[in-house]
């Protein structure tokens, strides 16, 4: 089956000659993975598994996918990156751009041309300001 597996061991410090039990689960898209040719994977500080793919990015709960393909009408996908910020916003990137989780839905990163290249303007809410990534 093509798709995830996702696997869970129970720790074995407590008894170092115990036997290790493996729980291994795989997952596609009869489960609602949206394309099971995964390009990048990552989990976040809440635990969700976002998945990177050619239509865009999958996040899975533990339970069920959701499933996103556009950030204000504008393709995600291919996603080749995913990463998280200390403010846990998500990021992704892949070949239509940068894209970030905020409020429940993906957001464009608004590109720009300064003279050290192309930019990215982002705001933190939180925080008052703003970063520039360049690139």
């Amino acid at each position: 089956m093509a798709g995830i597996t996702l696997g869970q061991t129970a720790s074995s410090t407590a008894l170092p000659n115990a036997k290790l039990r493996f729980q291994v689960e795989s997952i596609g898209k009869l489960a609602g993975l949206n394309s099971t040719d995964i390009q990048a994977l990552y989990q976040d500080r809440d635990g969700y598994i976002w998945i990177g793919n050619k239509p865009g990015v999958s996040r899975f709960d533990g339970y069920t996918f959701r499933n996103y393909t556009t950030a204000k009408d504008q393709p995600l996908g291919p996603i080749h990156s995913i990463i998280e910020d200390q403010t846990g916003t998500v990021w992704i990137g892949g070949v239509n751009g940068l894209f970030y989780w905020q409020d429940g839905q993906f957001h464009t990163c608004e590109v720009g041309w300064s003279k050290l290249g192309r930019f990215c303007q982002y705001d933190f809410p939180v925080f008052g300001y703003s970063f520039y990534l360049v690139a």
